[in-house]
């Protein structure tokens, strides 16, 4: 079990921020700039890397994965392990 975690740029949160040997927010943090602007509540964000995000939609209750600067969605999945999957698989983070 871990506290979120960090590797070739895919950053999934914990319950916590972790500030050594890296920076990794907490799920609290994360989130708490969303919250500034409106049209982003719909979102809490449960990992990143460069481009995407993996993200619950309150208003469709899904998990999806979306640019990471636009905000739009890139595809909505059932559970949290298939968004994630599809975002580790389309970012390459292994390879």
């Amino acid at each position: 079990m871990s506290n979120g975690f960090s590797v070739n740029s895919l950053n999934v949160y914990g319950a916590n921020t972790i500030e050594s040997p890296i920076y990794l927010p907490g799920i609290i943090e994360a989130n708490e700039s969303f919250y500034e602007e409106y049209s982003l509540k719909q979102f809490i964000a449960y990992a990143d890397e460069n481009m995407s995000r993996v993200v619950f939609n309150l208003n469709t209750r899904l998990y999806a994965v979306i640019d990471r600067v636009t905000w739009e969605i890139i595809d909505e999945y059932e559970t949290f392990e298939e968004a994630l999957l599809a975002l580790i698989e389309e970012s390459c983070v292994f390879e």
